[in-house]
């Protein structure tokens, strides 16, 4: 698919490019105890939008989720 589109690169040349999308966890202690984790993935670059857009996957592959984390369990608060 990627080589009718124009992409003559091998398996080993594109995951570098694959690879600078990254997914980044933060993560802040609230004055109750409790813990806030936000997931998000990055912005993906024009080689990468390119890829994706030839196989027509979606350019965040991972949405944006919160959790918060309570001394007794892990509850999900809220997913966006």
């Amino acid at each position: 698919m990627l080589r009718k589109g124009g992409i003559k690169a091998e398996w080993w040349s594109l995951r570098p490019v694959m690879n600078k999308q990254i997914v980044a966890t933060s993560t802040a202690s609230l004055s109750n105890g409790e813990k806030i984790a936000v997931r998000k993935c990055s912005e993906p670059e024009d080689d990468l939008l390119q890829i994706y857009d030839m196989l027509k996957v979606d350019h965040i592959p991972i949405k944006a989720r919160k959790f918060v984390r309570t001394q007794k369990a892990d509850i999900k608060k809220n997913e966006s």
